[in-house]
């Protein structure tokens, strides 16, 4: 009987203890990654980016179902973009007008905002 007990007791603490690690290692976010859809910071009028936020644990493997809120700010160029936020990405539409901009990006997971600077041009 004090067998069947402390094996019981000794697996409920195992299950917590394996839980626990799970959760801890595997599926929380320890860094956030930003993937453009595009690797030149020169855009052409008209056209339309998007940048993924991809969580990364702490072996340093993504996490693609997890959900990262994140706040994005214009710094530069108001009147150059327009913003439409899903899901993971943040979508960039261009205006027809030239110039640079400046956006923030402050995910729910970090410290400290990201920065992005592009410049708009008529090719």
């Amino acid at each position: 009987m004090v067998k069947k007990t402390l094996f019981t007791l000794f697996a409920i603490v195992l299950i917590f203890l394996l839980s626990f690690f799970i959760w801890h290692f595997f599926l929380s976010i320890y860094e956030v990654k930003y993937e453009p859809s595009v690797n030149e910071k020169e855009l052409k009028c008209n056209s339309e980016i998007s940048i993924q936020t991809v969580g990364i644990n702490s072996f340093g493997w993504e996490l693609p179902f997890r959900k990262i809120k994140s706040k994005v700010e214009i710094i530069e160029g108001n009147d150059l973009i327009k913003l439409t936020r899903k899901d993971n990405f943040i979508i960039i539409k261009t205006l027809n007008k030239e110039g640079k901009f400046i956006i923030k990006v402050l995910p729910e997971f970090s410290l400290n905002p990201t920065e992005f600077t592009f410049r708009i041009t008529n090719m």
